[in-house]
């Protein structure tokens, strides 16, 4: 479902009951919102009778300020949540049934992406279990500040940049193969030294390579590129014994 990007006068009330009238049959299994002006999602969208769905992306939706009970989509494997700036948390209605203990929310979901979220700040992960994640990306939310699920045991990709007020360690990930870190205070950084299992690590505009990172046994490639303020490549190096792959790129302190 995709609406025109450059409609100008829309009517928000108009916009709200079409999409209420486009339910979809049960046995969708991919879906898409783009450029949608409504305020509200669909009464439809996050009920359990969808249990076929496995792809849901909603995107460049600007007027909306939360989301919907998506952890009743019992079959979703994958999620993409883009350019929803009024979005300020998500926190536990957007997990769904929370009466039933028995009741798991994203029991099956193996990507989850969030993208341009301008005024997100929160997000209650502490709340919800991953337990397929297997990919999970979160640029460009400026006011993101904390909270990341503590531990995600399948995730093998993580990539985080464009978060620039985060400040929180990274999940316990055994399974991860590669995670990208652009422009992150100290603690995040250096909480990656816990992925002992980590084999490839980029990372952009940071001021210094903690020493934590020299605990990454297993890292056999390591980027660092876009640090204009690194200044020295540490002595921890030395401890990677396993590193086969070194870039360094446009790290211009480094030259004197």
């Amino acid at each position: 479902m995709q609406w025109d990007a450059n409609a100008t006068g829309c009517d928000l009330q108009r916009e709200t009951t079409v999409l209420e009238e486009l339910q979809p049959h049960k046995n969708l299994k991919e879906l898409t919102i783009d450029n949608y002006y409504g305020e509200v999602f669909p009464n439809w969208l996050g009920k359990h009778s969808f249990t076929n769905m496995l792809s849901l992306h909603v995107h460049n939706c600007i007027n909306y300020s939360s989301l919907p009970s998506l952890g009743q989509l019992g079959s979703l494997k994958r999620l993409s949540i883009m350019n929803i700036h009024r979005v300020q948390r998500v926190g536990v209605e957007s997990y769904g049934n929370t009466v039933s203990s028995l009741f798991k929310p994203f029991t099956f979901l193996e990507s989850l992406s969030f993208r341009q979220m301008l005024d997100w700040e929160e997000w209650d992960s502490l709340e919800v279990e991953l337990p397929s994640l297997k990919e999970l990306s979160i640029t460009e939310c400026p006011k993101s500040k904390k909270n990341l699920p503590r531990q995600l045991p399948k995730l093998t990709k993580f990539e985080i940049y464009g978060c620039r007020q985060l400040v929180c360690c990274l999940p316990m990930a055994p399974s991860i193969c590669k995670l990208r870190l652009w422009g992150y205070e100290d603690v995040v950084v250096r909480s990656a030294g816990s992925l002992i299992s980590l084999p490839t690590l980029n990372v952009r505009e940071v001021c210094k390579i903690p020493v934590e990172l020299g605990k990454l046994h297993s890292l056999v490639k390591l980027q660092v590129r876009k640090c204009p303020n690194l200044k020295e490549i540490p002595t921890i190096l030395h401890k990677l014994t396993s590193l086969k792959y070194l870039d360094i790129k446009e790290c211009d302190s480094l030259l004197d």
